[in-house]
C-alpha cells in the first residue's frame, strides 16, 4: 500500500489485474508531487462550495484496489481493526437492503448515467455562473442556487479553469467514486448517504393537498476527476516511470495536480408517508450538490 495521509491521496492496490484506467490513475498519483489543500499556492486555493462544514481535505483518503474498477471513498486503512471494518460491512449491508426496499435499484443503470450527465451539467454552470437549465429539475427551484451564485462570485478565473472538465479526465470507470466495501452490481455501493427528509435544501417545506409535508427519499452520489489528466499522463511518460515528485509543466497553469469532486444530493418523493414498505415516485429531482476542486 502506498500511503501518506498528510500529503496526498493513497493507493491499496494490485495492479495485475487492475483495469487500465485505474492503474494509470495509481501510477499518477505515485509520481507527481502533491500537497494538502491547505498548502496551495494563494491564486490557487481550494475551493469548497458546499452548505456544509465538509471540507476539501475529506478527499485525501481516496483509494483503489483490484476488485473495483472504481475509485474508493473512505475505505479503512491495513492498520484498521477488525471491529472497525466489520462494521463497515455492517452497515453497507444495511444500505443495500435500504437501496432495494425503496426500489432504487431497478433503476440504477438510469440513475446513474443520468448522475454523470448532471455532474457535467453543474461543472458547466459553475464556468458560466448559469444555472437556467438545472432550475426546472431541481427542488427549489432557481432559488436553491442563490448560495451557489454567491460562492462562484468569490472563485477567480484560474480556480473556474479547473471546472473545465471532459470524459478523458474522469477518475476510474465513469468517474463515480464508490463506497466501502464495493459490491458489483449494487447501486448502494454508488450512495455514499441516503435518508429522509422534509426539507428542500433552503430550509424550507414543500406541503401536499392534504396540507402535510412531502417527504423525500435524498440519496448522494460522488464524482471525481482530475484537470487535463491526459496531458498530466503523457508528462509522465516523458519523464518515466521512475521519476518521483513531478510536477506539472508550465502550460497545465496550475502549479499541482487539480482534483474537482461533485456531490449530487439527488431526492425522490416517497409515495405514501409511513406505510410500509415505502416506495418512491419516478421523478428525480437535484436536490443539491456540493463541489470541491484542490
Amino acid at each position: 500500500m502506498l500511503k501518506s495521509p498528510h500529503s496526498r491521496i493513497f493507493f491499496q492496490q494490485s495492479r495485475s489485474h487492475a483495469p487500465f484506467r485505474a492503474v494509470r490513475l495509481s501510477g499518477f498519483w505515485d509520481r507527481f508531487r502533491i500537497v494538502p489543500p491547505d498548502l496551495l499556492p494563494s491564486n490557487q486555493k481550494a475551493v469548497e462550495i458546499t452548505r456544509t462544514n465538509r471540507s476539501a481535505g475529506r478527499y485525501l483518503n481516496l483509494s483503489y484496489n483490484s476488485k473495483s474498477p472504481y475509485i474508493i471513498f473512505d475505505r479503512p486503512g491495513e492498520k484498521s481493526n477488525w471491529w472497525k471494518n466489520l462494521k463497515t460491512k455492517g452497515k453497507t449491508h444495511v444500505k443495500n437492503m435500504f437501496v432495494h426496499g425503496v426500489g432504487l435499484q431497478k433503476n440504477s443503470e438510469d440513475i446513474l448515467e443520468n448522475g454523470q450527465s448532471v455532474f457535467f451539467e453543474v461543472l458547466r454552470a459553475i464556468r458560466e455562473n448559469d444555472f437556467s437549465s438545472l432550475s426546472p429539475y431541481t427542488l427549489g427551484g432557481s432559488k436553491t442556487f442563490q448560495f451557489h451564485r454567491q460562492e462562484i462570485n468569490r472563485l477567480n478565473s484560474l480556480q473556474k479553469t479547473a471546472f473545465d472538465i471532459t470524459e478523458a479526465d474522469l477518475m476510474g470507470k465513469n468517474g463515480h467514486i464508490v463506497t466501502y466495501p464495493y459490491f458489483e452490481g449494487e447501486l448502494g455501493s454508488f450512495i455514499n448517504e441516503i435518508s429522509y427528509v422534509h426539507l428542500d435544501a433552503n430550509g424550507e417545506a414543500t406541503y401536499g393537498e392534504n396540507g402535510e409535508p412531502v417527504i423525500y427519499c435524498l440519496y448522494k452520489l460522488i464524482f471525481g476527476a482530475v484537470y487535463k489528466f491526459e496531458m498530466l499522463d503523457n508528462q509522465i511518460s516523458k519523464y518515466g516511470w521512475n521519476q518521483k515528485n513531478i510536477y506539472p509543466m508550465k502550460e497545465y497553469k496550475f502549479k499541482f495536480p487539480r482534483n474537482v469532486i461533485v456531490e449530487l444530493d439527488i431526492c425522490q418523493q416517497v409515495q405514501v408517508p409511513r406505510s410500509i414498505p415505502t416506495k418512491l415516485k419516478s421523478n428525480r429531482l437535484l436536490y443539491d450538490f456540493h463541489v470541491f476542486s484542490f
